[in-house]
């Protein structure tokens, strides 16, 4: 009996054999950060991605049907517990063959290719196996070298390929991510190094780092893109293709790329249509919502698997009536704190009773017993504070 199971992309997969922690902050918690690499990564694929195909049912060898190129393929399965949305696939009667496109240059490797493009390939082939159709091999293009390069795909890396399927699958089920890779290269150009931070988590662990390299220099996230203010009243926001148009009176009166916005914010009486609402929740970009001064109104956002499990302990906590308690005492404690520092250094006229008395209120913070009296210790605080 087949097992039917949830599934998980194919890039979760390609991922984990790049980096196992990387593809947990990607792919379970939802995290990620553009740089250098992966911006020009997406340009590569603009062209594939901008079409999609259906693939055609495999011929019988002998058949006079020309050979067909298909862009952008969409394909599951449940058994091997994986979807993918495959660059291009050429298919020619009973056979095809999968081809992924890559930015770079072509490795200098025995095998021309590194270990986690050579899955994500044979994964494919799995994937078209499953279609119906005779699947050999598959090929690499290369972007910046022009060149393909064709994998076969054996029964050792399908071995591999399934092996790293299911480990991609117990690594989404954990909640913790695993540690970094150990003073690895492929750090260097990972744009989620300053999340995952390997090297302060391993000096953390008590590893040493490594002293021939000493401070290994990161590439650095991108943080371009800027926040969209469309004011004009009565203008009118939508999709362009990968843009945002902003017009008025059938008159154009801006058009931004949407890799350049972070949010976009709509004051007073502007309109916005449901293919630009549509587009920017799927790319995770709020559309805020407020009066013409700048009040706020609500947020339109796309759902998206973001630190999921954070999420969930965030809601066990909240219904944990001690920690409420623990958290808020925290607040209160350093509000107060505060407001004593800054009634100290800035009162004017005899401040000495008002700072006694939030002293002594501060010593009951730490003993209230429920947030009823916590919170009448608060306004206590208040009370002389703002009595000056």
């Amino acid at each position: 009996m087949e097992v039917i199971r949830e599934t998980l992309p194919l890039d979760a997969v390609h991922q984990y054999a790049y980096c196992p922690r990387r593809m947990h902050l990607m792919h379970v918690q939802g995290r990620w950060e553009n740089n250098a690499f992966t911006e020009d990564g997406r340009n590569v694929h603009s062209r594939v991605d901008a079409e999609s195909d259906a693939l055609p049912l495999p011929w019988e060898e002998g058949t006079d049907v020309p050979p067909k190129i298909i862009r952008s393929v969409s394909l599951a399965s449940e058994t091997l517990g994986i979807s993918a949305k495959l660059d291009l696939v050429e298919a020619d009667g009973p056979s095809a063959v999968p081809v992924e496109y890559k930015r770079g240059e072509v490795p200098d490797t025995p095998e021309r290719s590194w270990e986690p493009e050579r899955v994500q390939l044979m994964a494919q082939g799995l994937l078209l196996r499953e279609s119906g159709f005779v699947c050999e091999k598959g090929v690499l293009y290369f972007q910046k070298s022009r060149t393909r390069v064709e994998i076969p795909l054996t029964e050792s890396l399908e071995r591999r390929a399934r092996e790293l399927i299911e480990l991609a699958h117990a690594c989404a089920a954990k909640e913790e991510e695993p540690l970094p890779l150990d003073h690895s290269r492929k750090c260097q150009g990972c744009s989620l190094a300053g999340i995952c931070l390997p090297d302060e988590t391993l000096v953390l662990r008590g590893e040493e780092p490594d002293k021939e390299d000493g401070i290994r220099r990161f590439y650095p996230p991108r943080d371009d893109a800027q926040p969209l203010y469309v004011q004009e009243q009565g203008a009118r926001l939508g999709k362009s293709g990968e843009c945002l148009e902003v017009t008025k009176a059938k008159q154009t009166l801006l058009e931004v790329r949407l890799i350049d916005v972070s949010q976009v914010v709509l004051c007073g009486s502007v309109q916005i249509t449901s293919a630009a609402i549509h587009l920017c929740a799927e790319r995770g970009i709020p559309v805020v919502h407020q009066s013409m001064g700048h009040w706020f109104y609500g947020i339109t956002h796309g759902i998206g698997l973001r630190n999921a499990f954070d999420r969930a302990c965030q809601f066990r906590k909240a219904a944990d009536p001690s920690f409420c308690l623990r958290l808020a005492q925290s607040i209160v404690q350093a509000k107060g704190q505060n407001q004593r520092t800054l009634l100290r250094r800035n009162g004017r006229g005899d401040t000495d009773a008002a700072l006694d008395d939030m002293a002594r209120h501060l010593r009951k913070v730490e003993k209230t017993s429920n947030l009823q009296e916590l919170l009448g210790v608060e306004g206590l605080i208040a009370r002389a504070y703002f009595e000056i």
